[in-house]
């Protein structure tokens, strides 16, 4: 049988013990050569693992071959190389060190090889280089969308993800789970009778009945191939066959920062989970001003306030601005916050020259259980100023663009350690959460959350990433749950996004405190977000514009343009910070523009088709009228 993957399989190039190569073509036309390792060496961690070691080796070796997509997570891993550069997937099977045969030239148009690989025996050979990370999902694909994951050999070019009621996984799979093939049915061969001839001796009959019995089924095919052309004359029409586009689109294109298309394949099950919870996605700037105080005497180590910033991600539960986020962003220990306002006064005595740079760490260890951090009045905690932006932020936004918020509650870490905060706008689009979902080690999760790649952090530009990883292992922190991930996506994803495939909220990014680098590498379920919104007395819903955004996302997906572009233009409109529902339908827009299928297309056939089968109706009624007459002549 075919693999799964995003790829159209053509045909079998070689065998090996432990899998497979394959002849494919990309959703751009691209050939390539595709080497997916099958059971029972999938089921193999030691295979999995030299399968992705090989690859990084192949790709690191001065005379090597770069692979283009990889999916090492998948059931079944594969690694594609473009066929241009020569046969990538024979020249990796063969570095596993295994016995790999070609398929003859003559065999290759054949039906593809089904059943299981050879039994495996034995552990892989080793492979020499150290294994690049690999984040579980194929590289973006550029370019205008074609086709959704799964396409097997025998799919349509233009068939597209259609959303399921329950959710789609994410892998490589199809949505009902099959490969498309050849019909078994035998045609009808009208020259296959076993009837006798007619002797040529005897004169036959003449039967009027039989005429007009054939005359009624050659005026049915006439109509019926009538009607076939007129729909596929529609169909031609509407791929754009008549002619290239005649104008641009109206109006400038929508940036709204994160683009799922660009982040994952457009049609994929994970750019259509990015799509329906970006929106909701909020960076929070915080700023803690207080004083550092002798904690004996109590006075102040500076003689004016310390300030210092943090700034992390966090994500909207309902329409009226409630934002779930990190209790150690939002509102800090007074050990955490003592700790940073040392380290800031530490940076400031080193520039003033009052302090050797590589005496500031143990300045800062020295002074921190003999200081305070509180407010102007030193039985006051220090002040708290907390900011959201929305889309692509930055540290020296304007008044405009900053939405002020306040924090309404907040967890201790032994507690879980989320923090509620309501800004001061409402109609925001929110995300669900799903209170019920039990992530196990192994299962792969969508995390999003903001970072920056600029040094400069006065100046700097957080905008949103996504990446797919996969679920380390569960322990827990204090009386909460926590899950470890295999990876992260930086240093302000902290109160970022953990998604399903549907788009629902799983849980939340937090800090790995048992890591030296502290890395955001921990997920806080989203059960207990939902405590703390309780508790907070806040529930979590969606608006009547994320229904409808939803709906939109749904027709898009599914191909239906019209309808995305009706329900996705109505969000934009009532939902202004909304931006990806805009872009979505200026998507769709440009989609429809280049197949051709304005409304009118649909509907300019349709006297014609009326007018077909009022002419079949007419003739079956006349032939019954004369039947009826010869009979009653007869």
């Amino acid at each position: 049988m075919q693999p799964e993957g995003p790829y159209r399989f053509t045909h079998l190039l070689g065998t090996c013990p432990v899998g497979k190569a394959w002849a494919a073509i990309d959703p751009q036309g691209r050939f390539l050569t595709v080497a997916v390792l099958e059971a029972p060496a999938a089921g193999d961690v030691r295979w999995r693992d030299a399968f992705q070691a090989a690859a990084n080796a192949l790709a690191d070796a001065p005379d090597g071959q770069p692979y283009v997509y990889a999916d090492f997570a998948a059931d079944s891993p594969w690694v594609a190389y473009s066929a241009e550069r020569g046969p990538g997937a024979e020249r990796f099977l063969r570095s596993l060190g295994v016995d790999y045969q070609r398929v003859p030239t003559d065999l290759k148009s054949s039906t593809p090889v089904s059943g299981a690989a050879a039994p495996v025996s034995g552990s892989p050979a080793p492979v020499s280089g150290s294994p690049a990370p690999v984040s579980g999902s194929p590289a973006p694909v550029s370019g205008l969308p074609h086709v959704p994951w799964g396409m097997a050999a025998g799919s349509a070019p233009e068939q597209r993800t259609s959303p399921a009621s329950d959710g789609p996984a994410f892998d490589s799979r199809s949505n009902d789970g099959q490969t498309a093939g050849p019909s078994s049915t035998t045609p009808y061969d009208s020259f296959s009778s076993p009837a006798r001839r007619i002797k040529p001796s005897a004169r036959p009959k003449r039967h009027r009945r039989q005429w007009i019995a054939v005359a009624l089924v050659l005026l049915l095919v006439v109509t019926g191939g009538a009607v076939g052309l007129a729909y596929w004359s529609r169909d031609d029409a509407g791929s754009g066959a008549a002619g290239p586009p005649t104008a641009f689109p109206a109006g400038e294109p929508v940036d709204p920062g994160m683009r799922p298309w660009e982040a994952f394949p457009p049609y994929s099950v994970q750019a259509r989970s990015l799509a329906v919870a970006a929106p909701s996605l909020v960076f929070l700037e915080v700023v803690v001003t207080g004083y550092l105080r002798d904690g004996t005497t109590g006075t102040p180590l500076r003689s004016g306030a310390v300030t210092f910033k943090r700034r992390c991600s966090g994500f909207l539960v309902s329409p009226d601005g409630h934002v779930v986020t990190s209790g150690g962003c939002v509102s800090p220990t007074e050990e955490s916050a003592r700790q940073v306002a040392l380290e800031s006064v530490a940076q400031s005595l080193v520039r003033e020259k009052k302090l050797p740079a590589n005496q500031a760490e143990s300045y800062v260890r020295s002074n921190l259980p003999k200081t305070r951090f509180t407010g102007a009045d030193p039985a006051t905690e220090p002040t708290t100023q907390v900011t959201g932006q929305l889309h692509d932020a930055r540290t020296d936004a304007g008044e405009g663009q900053l939405i002020p918020g306040q924090v309404v509650r907040s967890q201790p870490v032994g507690a879980g350690n989320a923090a509620l905060v309501k800004l001061a706008r409402d109609n925001l689009p929110s995300v669900e959460l799903d209170g019920s979902a039990a992530l196990q080690p192994a299962s792969p999760v969508l995390i999003v959350g903001y970072d920056t790649g600029d040094t400069d952090t006065r100046t700097a530009t957080y905008a949103a990433r996504a990446r797919l990883v996969t679920v380390a292992d569960t322990a827990s922190r204090g009386t909460s749950p926590i899950h470890r991930l295999n990876s992260d996506i930086g240093r302000a994803s902290y109160g970022g996004l953990v998604l399903d495939p549907s788009g629902r909220a799983v849980g939340m990014l937090d800090y790995d405190e048992s890591r030296p680098d502290r890395a955001i590498r921990v997920v806080l379920p989203a059960s207990v977000l939902l405590g703390l919104l309780s508790e907070a007395g806040v529930g979590n819903r969606l608006g009547d514009t994320d229904r409808l955004y939803r709906d939109g996302l749904d027709a898009y997906f599914a191909g239906d343009e019209a309808a995305a572009i009706e329900q996705l233009d109505r969000v934009a409109a009532a939902a202004p910070a909304n931006l990806l529902a805009r872009a979505y339908q200026q998507n769709a827009l440009e989609r429809q523009q280049l197949e051709g299928t304005s409304p009118s297309a649909s509907t300019g056939l349709s006297p014609l088709l009326l007018g077909l089968v009022g002419a079949l109706v007419v003739a079956l009624i006349l032939v019954v009228v004369a039947l009826r007459r010869r009979r009653i002549g007869g």
